[in-house]
């Protein structure tokens, strides 16, 4: 429980998608009658927990028995329940050109093999990445790859932003992305980098074409996110294959919208993609 890399999920959909999760290492299950009452009707025996599990009447109860735990957020609003887990075992950087592309089912009826990786780089903001996360694995994302460094490390936030998609989407982290682009274009992906500096713009696409890219071309496609202050960052910008923009509705000038926030900058752009 004292393990560094221990934290408290504190979301009931975050929590039933961790406890169906073989990969996820679970501690301990604090919860009320109520949740506990949820969790069974989702299809989840806690009597089979393989770990101890407490039961309280009420979310004051809970409340204050959550106070007595160990590297617990007790801002975090919760939904009477929580469950200490470890991080998830990450995967490697030659996982990303092994696993088998995903076969799906676009919203227009035509089905693709759809071989998608998110790339966030130095995007710092928890309840961003968990949100990401969730756009990910609802348009077929395969995997998300997200720097060591200015980065957090998978946390609470993140889990419950993500709503369960946390143990859906396998994420790598690097230490350096221009090293993981280039390795990706040997692989044959196409590395599109979603920046304000956008030569194309990211249209809702009309025969798989966003701007003038023809998208259903590249059926390995890198999506880069920069951070959400400052984009993505110079090096790594010059070493995407191109670079697109989001366009926006135009006011005054003065009134204009410079940007989206990056995660729903991601969400469109992964609706375009998914879509092309």
């Amino acid at each position: 429980m004292h393990n560094t890399d221990n934290y408290w999920m504190y979301s009931h959909h975050s929590i039933l998608h961790a406890l169906k999760n073989p990969k996820r290492q679970c501690h301990k299950l604090l919860g009320t009658t109520n949740s506990m009452i949820a969790l069974k009707k989702a299809g989840i025996d806690i009597n089979k927990l393989p770990f101890p599990y407490t039961i309280v009447e009420s979310r004051q109860q809970f409340a204050h028995l959550f106070k007595e735990h160990k590297n617990c957020d007790t801002k975090m609003q919760h939904q009477g329940i929580a469950l200490c887990v470890s991080i998830l075992p990450e995967s490697n950087l030659s996982d990303l050109v092994a696993t088998t592309p995903i076969k799906l089912t676009n919203s227009s009826g035509v089905q693709k093999q759809f071989d998608l990786i998110v790339i966030m780089d130095h995007i710092t903001d928890s309840h961003n990445i968990g949100a990401i996360i969730r756009s990910s694995a609802a348009f077929g994302v395969k995997f998300i790859v997200k720097t060591k460094d200015n980065a957090p490390k998978e946390n609470g936030k993140i889990a419950r932003a993500a709503c369960g998609a946390l143990e859906m989407v396998p994420i790598v982290t690097a230490t350096n992305l221009v090293t993981v682009i280039n390795f990706l274009k040997k692989h044959e992906y196409w590395v599109i980098g979603l920046s304000l500096n956008g030569q194309l713009t990211l249209n809702m696409p009309s025969k798989g074409v966003v701007g003038t890219l023809p998208l259903h071309q590249y059926e390995k496609i890198a999506l880069v996110l920069g951070a959400e202050e400052t984009g993505i960052r110079r090096l790594v910008e010059q070493n995407c294959h191109i670079l697109l923009k989001i366009p926006m509705h135009q006011l005054e000038e003065e009134d204009s919208m410079p940007s989206l926030n990056v995660s729903s900058s991601a969400a469109v752009a992964l609706y375009a993609l998914y879509n092309s």
